[in-house]
């Protein structure tokens, strides 16, 4: 509406009929000319539009392989953990009780360092 503010009186109607004729000769090329500014910034709009869908897509790949990514760490974690766990629970079992199989001079024989449940056995025992 804002634009055809510009042309005021652009058509008249020239009688009961319904042919529509353009006022004067002037008229028609402004109209052209600002037509085609139209269609140019309607083009430019376009191809924003087009790189702003193709970034907006590169950036959705990117998220969805960062996803991926730090859905494999959760799941590594998990296992790291469990692990930690079932190797606690044997080194416990083995390092406390059937005679201490697997401690020697108050070190672990599975992992070379000094056993943590011996020292917490021994002073446990002197309480």
């Amino acid at each position: 509406m804002r634009a055809l503010a510009r042309f005021p009186l652009l058509f008249t109607r020239q009688t009961a009929t319904t042919s529509v004729a353009v006022q004067t000769s002037a008229e028609a090329p402004a109209l052209l000319r600002y037509l085609g500014e139209v269609q140019q910034r309607c083009s430019r709009q376009m191809q924003e539009q087009q790189r702003c869908i193709a970034g907006l897509e590169a950036r959705i790949g990117q998220l969805q392989h960062e996803l991926l990514r730090r859905d494999a760490e959760v799941r590594a974690l998990r296992q790291r953990i469990d692990a930690e766990a079932a190797g606690e629970v044997i080194c416990r079992t083995g390092c406390l009780s059937h005679d201490d199989h697997w401690r020697a001079d108050e070190q672990c024989r599975l992992s070379g360092l000094p056993c943590h449940h011996a020292e917490a056995a021994q002073t446990a025992e002197k309480d």
